[in-house]
Parts: C-alpha cells; sequence; structure tokens
C-alpha cells in the first residue's frame, strides 16, 4: 500500500513539474456553516455568517483539468481557522468549471460559547464547487463543505453525541497572472 501511495504522488508531482506555472490568484467570500448531526437526530444549531480570505494556486494537468490548492482564512464568532482545501478542478467550458475535494481545517482562536461544539483540533472533510469565470481574470463559485470528523470531546459534556461541520460558500476570485 505504501509503495503504490508513493507511486500515486510521484506520478502526481511529476506531471504537476511538467505543467507550465500555476496560475496564482485570490479569493474572499462568505461562509454559512453549522454542525449537523452524524447520527439520526437533530442538533439546534444554526447556520452562522464569516468571511473568508484567501489565495489559491492552479496547475493545469490538461486543457480542462487542473489541481488547485487553497490557503484561506476564515473569521466567524467561534473563532478562527485555517483551511487548507485541494480542489480537483475540471473546466466543463473555459467559462464554468466544477472541483470535488478535501479539505484540513485548523483552528486558531477559539472564543468559549455554550453553542461552540467545535473543540477538536482539526476538521477534515469533503467539498464540491461551481463557478463561473465573469471575465479573463474575475470568477465566482458557490461551495458545499461537508466534515467526516466528530468534533464532539469529553470535555463538552456531549462526548456521546457526534456531530461535524457542514457549510455553504459564496466565493469572488481574482487571477493575478
Amino acid at each position: 500500500m505504501k509503495k503504490l501511495t508513493s507511486l500515486i504522488a510521484g506520478l502526481l508531482f511529476y506531471t504537476l513539474s511538467l505543467a507550465q506555472g500555476p496560475e496564482l490568484g485570490v479569493l474572499a467570500g462568505l461562509n454559512l456553516a453549522k454542525a449537523v448531526s452524524l447520527e439520526s437526530y437533530e442538533l439546534p444549531a444554526k447556520y452562522g455568517t464569516a468571511f473568508r480570505v484567501g489565495g489559491y494556486a492552479r496547475w493545469e494537468i490538461s486543457e480542462s483539468f487542473g489541481v488547485r490548492p487553497e490557503l484561506m482564512f476564515l473569521g466567524r464568532k467561534g473563532g478562527s481557522l485555517i483551511e487548507l482545501p485541494v480542489w480537483a478542478d475540471y473546466k466543463i467550458t473555459p467559462a464554468i468549471h466544477v472541483a470535488l475535494g478535501p479539505y484540513a481545517a485548523l483552528p486558531l482562536k477559539r472564543t468559549k460559547s455554550e453553542n461552540d461544539y467545535r473543540k477538536t483540533p482539526v476538521d477534515f472533510g469533503l467539498g464540491i464547487s461551481a463557478g463561473y469565470r465573469i471575465t479573463e481574470r474575475l470568477g465566482a463559485a458557490i461551495r458545499f463543505q461537508r466534515g467526516l470528523v466528530n468534533l464532539a470531546t469529553a470535555e463538552d459534556g456531549v462526548a456521546s453525541v457526534k456531530f461535524a461541520n457542514q457549510g455553504f460558500s459564496l466565493v469572488v476570485g481574482y487571477q493575478l497572472n
């Protein structure tokens, strides 16, 4: 298994090294997130509004397929996060693209609140995105992300409750090069 993983990683890096330099850009937008149950009951959480800002680099593998890692800062009521999504990006047309990929979110600063159940140091999940290129350098996307990690801990007093993050984002991006 380790050999297969190493081979796939090596092929990916080799392919990226053959591609032209990355497309670089900045992103900003609105994030709506809440905690959702990993079991069959409802949590009393509502969607909280936050902002997101960051940057990306996109390497083209082919004319319509690319890899786009991002570094995003999310500010919100429960604390701020650094989010690291890596998108497999497919251009349906020159103006329309879809993307799918994993993310990791790391808390930077937390504020304690009775409704803030998020105590786990790192959140991992999957996201899906659909975007439209408005001009040659300006684009917008809507995203959905779902956490895969149980964020409850014993210090919450609700360790038997299993929940994860779920969120929607509206993002505007500007290509720098």
